[in-house]
Parts: structure tokens; sequence; C-alpha cells
């Protein structure tokens, strides 16, 4: 068919590995309100690619649990990156514990990118203005040997290795 290389000739690791750290959080700002909540962060690592599909790592390690008043600002540091190991990270998702009747979720306060400078990010976000619920828990990236992968009509993923064929989630 006139090719001179094998195809594919480029190729690009699936998902992005999980942060094995954790946030540090600090009072940037003191508020006034006498109300306090018990506090807690994690973050995760997003790639996004040129074609618009969104690759999300499971969350980092929880911040330390820490008591803040209602309208403190908190300042968040300690973000990782992991393009060194070829993981294509453009920015991060940070997440924080919201604490209701009958538990408690961490839910969506922001994005910032990656070149933000200095990598640092300042939570002002209310309690009822947070996101999602982080979706990402329990995720893990592919083993780095997967073969054959194809998707199923159901949108189901199949790939192999040696003797095991592996199954993605829906």
């Amino acid at each position: 068919i006139g090719v001179s290389a094998p195809y594919p000739t480029a190729s690009r690791r699936l998902g992005i590995v999980a942060p094995t750290t954790k946030l540090t959080s600090a009072i940037e700002t003191a508020g006034s309100s006498s109300e306090t909540r018990d506090t807690s962060y994690v973050f995760t690592r997003v790639g996004e690619w040129e074609d618009g599909t969104i690759v999300e790592s499971a969350p980092s390690l929880a911040s330390t649990v820490t008591n803040y008043k209602i309208d403190d600002e908190i300042n968040l540091t300690g973000f990782t990156d992991d393009t060194s190991t070829g993981a294509y990270t453009t920015h991060y998702y940070i997440y924080r514990i919201n604490t209701g009747g009958t538990g408690a979720e961490y839910q969506y306060v922001a994005k910032i990118l990656t070149t933000t400078n200095p990598l640092e990010y300042d939570d002002s976000v209310a309690d009822d203005d947070l996101g999602e619920v982080l979706p990402t828990t329990g995720w893990t990236v592919p083993i780095e040997d997967l073969k054959g992968i194809i998707t199923a009509s159901n949108g189901l993923l199949f790939a192999f290795d040696d003797n095991t064929v592996y199954v993605s989630e829906t």
C-alpha cells in the first residue's frame, strides 16, 4: 500500500497515574464568620487532548483535615506533575470534602493549569457552589503491556496481555 514504516509510528500512554502526594492548605485570608467546617482536599491530574478528549487520574492522597472558618480563603500548594513518565498533564482538578446530613463527598472546586506560576490555588468557593462529586475514585491506569484493544458495541473496552483478558468499566 506504499507505507514505508510499520503502522503505527507513534503511540500515547493510556490513562494518567494518580498523584502520590497530598496538598498542603493554609489560611490565605482570614474570614470573619464564627461558623467553621473541617476541610480536606484532593487533586487529580488531567490531560486534555487537541480533539477535546479529557483524561483524568484517580485522586491524590487526602490533605490533612483542618478546621477553617467557612469564609476563610484557603491557599493550596503541593501539586505534582507526572510528565516525566510520559503522562500528558495539562491541568489539575481540585476537590474539597463537603459534608451533609448523611455523609461526605469530595466535590469539584476549580481547575488550574499546570503552567500556573506559582503553582497554587486560593479557595474561597462556598459549599453551595461546589461542583460535581469526584468521579475518579478507584480508577487505575491500564497496565503497560496491553495489546489488542477493541471496543464492544456496548461501550466496553477489551484488551489482553499474554493469557489474561482485561475489561473496562462502563
